[in-house]
């Protein structure tokens, strides 16, 4: 290893593992970790001077929170090898190519103007790339004809955070097949969803919240068979949740508060997800009608129903719910009585708001929940001519 205020080069040695550090002045430092035949790692803080771009054989490179301004060297290029570049939170102003064998590229938050530059040309981009991140930037829509070249390759890509991506999404995402991970969220989308989104089969993760996206939540969204969380919420979607959901049997998140969705819940709502629900959100929606029987949910932890138009009763068979941790129907019209079948299994309940509702409690003098509650909102529910004795029990 040759040391030198500008460069750093490392001797060719097969046969060693080396961990090298070298230290410049004040906070300079490249440290490098790795077999050099096969996997080097080389990790970069505050480093202003050359970046040692003349390692052929380097495969990993970090150089996140490194400070760099201007352009990236040209010698990017002769890294052939290179697999993984995480080049977050810098700034970045031209464009990698002539890596063919990259597969992960993590460009988050490095103030990435539109895409105009012709060196990031679809003809000059040839990788493999699996990982994509390119959230917190100012990209446009223009971003959209580089992507589309990695339909069968691309398994994760992240678009989140571009304040100026508006307009409508492109119905190529629908001939993404490989991903499995999407999230263009918190951008300024508007139109409507996409039927060709239910052609991507292999996705888990779905992304498209805190957009301006209009319209219905299409049928086709029951194609995607794979699903594990979806996230629609703080849009301006309408009409009723499609029974297609229902063919969401490995569904665990679902998040579609602040829409206007209405018409009733279905008592059948994600029932082939019974046993892998976690988290449902459906508030600040017009949702009318009774609260659907959620009995074999044994999953779910959190069920957020309030600032709807429920009416009718609560099922006891809430109560069931052995798992829920919070319970939020506020703000309906629901009417009847709370009795203790209602919580008695509810052992791991820390929320509780059953606020703005006319409900009636009915507990006996001795009962005591099996909860700690660490939040309750019980406003214009009946409680009784006494204070409640079980209120006395929650010391949390």
């Amino acid at each position: 290893m040759a040391k030198g205020r500008e460069k750093l080069c490392f001797a060719s040695n097969t046969a060693l593992w080396m961990t090298m550090a070298f230290c410049l002045l004040g906070t300079q430092e490249i440290v490098a970790n790795g077999k050099e035949s096969s996997v080097a790692t080389i990790l970069v803080r505050e480093f202003h001077t050359s970046i040692p771009a003349s390692l052929p054989k380097i495969q990993y490179l970090i150089l996140s929170d490194a400070n760099f301004t201007g352009r990236l060297p040209s010698q990017f290029g002769n890294l052939s090898n290179l697999l993984s570049l995480d080049l977050s939170a810098i700034h970045w102003s031209q464009a990698i190519n002539k890596l063919p064998s990259l597969i992960h590229l993590n460009l988050r938050h490095c103030s990435l103007p539109p895409l105009t530059t012709p060196s990031l040309s679809p003809v000059n981009f040839s990788a493999p790339l699996a990982f994509l991140d390119l959230s917190w930037n100012d990209l446009t829509s223009s971003i959209y004809s580089w992507l589309f070249n990695f339909p069968t390759t691309l398994i994760h890509f992240d678009l989140s955070l571009n304040a100026d991506l508006n307009g409508s999404i492109p119905e190529a995402f629908g001939n993404m097949s490989s991903l499995e991970y999407l999230d263009i969220s918190q951008n300024q989308l508007q139109g409507s969803i996409p039927d060709a989104f239910g052609n991507m089969s292999s996705l888990t993760y779905f992304d498209l919240s805190s957009n301006q996206l209009q319209g219905s939540i299409p049928d086709t969204v029951g194609n995607m068979a794979s699903l594990e969380e979806l996230y629609l919420h703080d849009n301006k979607l309408e009409g009723e949740i499609p029974k297609s959901l229902s063919n969401l049997c490995h569904l665990q998140k679902l998040a579609l508060q602040s829409n206007n969705l209405s018409g009733q819940l279905p008592q059948d709502l994600l029932a082939c997800a019974n046993d892998t629900l976690e988290i449902l959100y459906l508030s600040y929606n017009q949702f009318t009608g009774s609260v659907p029987d959620l009995i074999g949910f044994s999953s779910l932890r959190v069920l957020y129903l309030g600032y709807n138009q429920l009416n009718g009763t609560l099922p006891t068979s809430i109560g069931h719910l052995t798992k829920l941790q919070w319970l939020d129907i506020g703000s309906n019209s629901l009417q009847g009585v709370i009795s203790e079948a209602h919580l008695f299994h509810l052992s791991d309940l820390h929320t509780l708001d059953l606020s703005s509702n006319s409900l009636t409690f009915n507990m006996s003098l001795e009962w005591v929940p099996p909860f700690q509650l660490f939040s309750l909102a019980l406003t214009s529910c009946q409680l009784g001519p006494h204070f409640p004795s079980w209120l006395r029990t929650q010391s949390s």
